[in-house]
């Protein structure tokens, strides 16, 4: 059973006597030192403390927002991501001495879409003649080129006459001169011609798309 010190007993009151000359002593020696100290001198570098915190805290926020930025930089550089499922429309119509060739590109859901890869175009001259009982279709090749692509080369325009006209995001690769081809299908004598437009679309993926259309020689 522990001891219990009584309140009046002369070993307590003699260590709460010797307690309380510790405690001003203490406190003496506190003020002494609160008296000596610089104040001046004190409150300026306190002031240049917190001014340090918080420049290395702005640096911090600062370090961080520059790592995002560059994190967001580096992910939307790979973040893109191949979309085109295939050719939606190859169009080639007469205009002057010349055809305007466009493409539109197109997901898995039909949605038109954009993308970087590489554009083929293969320009045919197809002639239909007899050959004794048989009507005989022959292509010539007119014109090849290979071109890049880049995002920035599709455009959001209006597409198609009356009740036909739509918005379209199109890929244009422009008007082509019949002067420029091979051989100028309207100073040739073939019969019945027309103009095969061939497109092929590899993405960077290495997906590889294609689409077609025809035109007559006007």
């Amino acid at each position: 059973m522990p001891l219990v010190m009584p309140l009046d007993s002369p070993l307590r009151l003699a260590m709460l006597k010797h307690r309380k000359k510790n405690i001003e002593a203490n406190n003496l020696k506190l003020a002494k030192t609160a008296k000596d100290i610089d104040w001046e001198w004190f409150e300026e570098y306190m002031t240049n403390v917190w001014k340090l915190r918080y420049i290395w805290e702005e640096y911090k926020m600062k370090k961080s927002i520059l790592f995002c930025i560059i994190g967001i930089i580096v992910l939307s550089g790979c973040a893109y991501t191949p979309r085109v499922d295939y050719v939606k429309d190859v169009t080639a119509y007469p205009e002057g001495d010349g055809i305007v060739v466009y493409f539109i590109l197109a997901d898995a859901t039909g949605q038109m879409v954009k993308a970087k890869g590489h554009g083929s175009l293969n320009v045919y001259l197809i002639t239909t003649r007899w050959e004794g009982y048989n009507l005989v279709d022959k292509e010539t090749l007119l014109f090849k080129d290979d071109f890049e692509v880049q995002l920035s080369d599709f455009v959001q325009t209006t597409v198609g006459l009356g009740s036909f006209e739509h918005d379209a995001l199109i890929l244009p690769y422009g008007r082509l001169s019949y002067s420029g081809l091979r051989i100028n299908p309207q100073r040739a004598d073939f019969g019945f011609m027309s103009l095969k437009i061939g497109f092929e679309f590899q993405e960077e993926s290495g997906k590889t798309v294609r689409g077609r259309t025809t035109t007559i020689v006007s």
